[in-house]
């Protein structure tokens, strides 16, 4: 019900404002992790951003989305929904209770792919959302730039981080796989580990000395042995010589 609303508003909303990308195809690797990027200098209503990334049948999917740390983080009402059959994303942002979008310039949403197929972004419909809307609290003529040119977060996060954490897997219930986010202020040795409910280790993502910084982890929802696990409510427990923390997430098939 949720994104029914959403899709609604966005579409009336637009009746005031649509403004379009210009007509390109850009070409990244298809190993690591893309920000896109916006420069918009009027305040926004909201933001839609519907995307073609390959071809049914390539060899490539986005595996994981984070808004941590962009300019759409203190948004609540917010996702981005993937379609890695059909090869489509849709990005939307709707501030509610919060402040507009501001004009400014920067991320506003981090992705990862995995395949061998280099990436191919272009504008595409889903669900009548088409193209790149940006809807102006104002209702004027918008300027904006958008650049979907990929940059490596690890290079955006050039900072150490001052303190040792572990981030909520995203997405959080996932099918058939989720990613972890941990953050290390310094050189450590550390264990990733998945537990099920009776506290038995399921799998093991981490277990070598790593370097200072943001890391992430994927599980695919696979045991040690490489099958599949079943659904119901896991644990997953960061673990280093100065810190130990644990969270809960839940595969659903």
């Amino acid at each position: 019900m949720r994104r029914i609303f959403l899709l609604t508003l966005l579409l009336t909303l637009s009746l005031f404002l649509t403004s379009w990308a210009n007509n390109k195809i850009f070409e990244v690797s298809s190993s690591g992790e893309v920000v896109f990027n916006l420069t918009n200098d009027q305040s926004l209503g909201g933001l839609g951003l519907a995307l073609k990334f390959g071809n049914p049948g390539d060899d490539i999917t986005c595996t994981w989305s984070s808004f941590e740390g962009t300019r759409l983080d203190y948004i609540s009402f917010k996702d981005v929904v993937v379609d890695n059959k059909n090869k489509t994303l849709l990005v939307y942002a709707i501030p509610l209770q919060q402040d507009h979008i501001s004009s400014d310039s920067g991320a506003l949403v981090r992705l990862k792919f995995s395949g061998t197929v280099p990436l191919k972004f272009e504008q595409t419909t889903i669900h009548h959302q088409e193209g790149i809307s940006l809807i102006s609290s104002e209702a004027k003529e918008l300027s904006f730039e958008f650049d979907p040119a990929p940059t490596n977060v690890t290079e955006e996060k050039k900072s150490i981080p001052v303190e040792f954490a572990l981030s909520q897997n995203y997405p959080n219930p996932f099918n058939p796989e989720t990613q972890i986010e941990y953050a290390l202020p310094s050189n450590s040795y550390v264990k990733l580990n998945i537990y099920n409910v009776l506290g038995q280790k399921v799998k093991t993502l981490v277990d070598e000395k790593m370097s200072a910084g943001y890391h992430s982890a994927l599980w695919d929802g696979k045991d040690d042995k490489g099958d599949d696990v079943s659904s119901g409510i896991y644990f997953y427990k960061l673990q280093t010589d100065k810190f130990d923390q644990v969270k809960k997430m839940l595969l659903v098939k």
